[in-house]
């Protein structure tokens, strides 16, 4: 596909995990709530089309104002104030989504919170990802729930498969060691986990869930199946849960053995599903490469009307005839946009 001036061929890529389509209903506006009979309730704006990923409906363009998004995102490491915005951007939306007045499912369902995040230092495809920034990142939201009144527990998966094959994603090594190490504020009930699975969940209120990813021969979403379920059981008791997943990339990776084949595949992206996205934001770039960056798509459920938006980075001179860039809001939408739609935004002619 194409994009952009008249000689120049850009394709659209994604840059992290398979993100649900569906919208979380923040403390604005107002959303429809239906079942899918598939495994969870779908939530929709207005207009928009359902949770199916097979049957979406297009995008609604609509207008919205644009965000001021940081430049020089390529510069590492990343400059305080350029982390901060993305810490704030995450902290803002993972507050709107916990306390909204409602939430997707059943009364008693557990509150089941996505959020991405892939800024360079944030990705781990990169080789200047900071796992520093991450930890970071996850300590200004427990402490902005824990200065809300709720008790958090911090989660990073344990290490998968058994004997010789056992192992845990380099991305994740050490870090249940260095959150250990943190200071999480004074007074502040933070609380971590041994791992992920049915005996975690007890009596606090929310739970992060640090980058949890799948291996070959080896998958984490059972062992975040067994949260939902115990959750599921203590909201039924009246303790509803919030479980929050911070870049997650769950899927599916090729193995032998019968492990995440064709078998059960569909009940793994339902279940990928149920987390409905309360900010994500990545960046764009042109064909495979990471450089340079063609922009970025945003959203985040916190805005006074969240949208799905899409920007172009620009180049120009400022004033003083210095290299500037800045990045332009193109187009919103009212879902997920997938790739052929991205690059139809690019093509308009502004």
């Amino acid at each position: 596909q194409t994009c952009g001036g008249n000689e120049m061929n850009v394709t659209v890529v994604s840059c992290g995990a398979r993100v649900p389509s569906r919208q979380f209903r923040s403390h604005i506006g107002h959303a429809d709530v239906r079942g899918t009979g598939r495994g969870g309730p779908a939530v929709r704006f207005g207009g928009g089309g359902g949770g199916d990923q097979g049957k979406r409906s297009s995008p609604v363009v609509v207008s919205c104002q644009a965000a001021k998004i940081p430049t020089r995102l390529n510069t590492i490491p990343h400059p305080r104030e350029t982390r901060y915005f993305f810490y704030n951007e995450v902290v803002n939306a993972v507050d709107a989504a916990v306390f909204a007045e409602s939430t997707p499912g059943e009364p008693g369902d557990p509150n089941l919170i996505s959020v991405f995040c892939s800024i360079p230092e944030l990705n781990p495809a990169y080789d200047v990802y900071r796992v520093g920034s991450l930890l970071e990142c996850v300590r200004e939201v427990s402490t902005s729930l824990s200065n809300k009144g709720k008790k958090v527990k911090v989660a990073v998966q344990q290490s998968l498969g058994e004997g010789v094959f056992c192992g845990m994603p380099l991305s994740l090594s050490g870090v249940k060691r260095l959150l250990s190490q943190m200071d999480w504020g004074e007074g502040t009930p933070v609380s971590i986990a041994e791992g992920l699975g049915r005996e975690e969940i007890d009596d606090c209120d929310s739970y992060i869930i640090i980058a949890p990813q799948n291996l070959q021969g080896s998958s984490v979403l059972p062992f975040i199946q067994e949260m939902v379920e115990q959750a599921k059981e203590e909201g039924e008791k009246g303790n509803k849960k919030d479980l929050i997943i911070i870049n997650g990339r769950l899927t599916d990776v090729m193995s032998s053995g019968g492990v995440m084949g064709v078998r059960g595949r569909q009940e793994r992206l339902d279940f990928v599903d149920r987390f409905v996205p309360a900010m994500h934001f990545r960046l764009l770039y042109i064909g495979i490469a990471m450089y340079p960056i063609m922009g970025c798509l945003r959203y985040n459920c916190a805005d006074d009307e969240p949208r799905w938006e899409v920007y172009r980075r620009r180049d120009f001179k400022d004033e003083n005839n210095m290299p500037a860039e800045s990045y332009d809001l193109l187009d919103t939408f009212d879902h997920q946009p997938d790739a052929s739609t991205i690059t139809a935004a690019f093509q308009k002619k502004r």
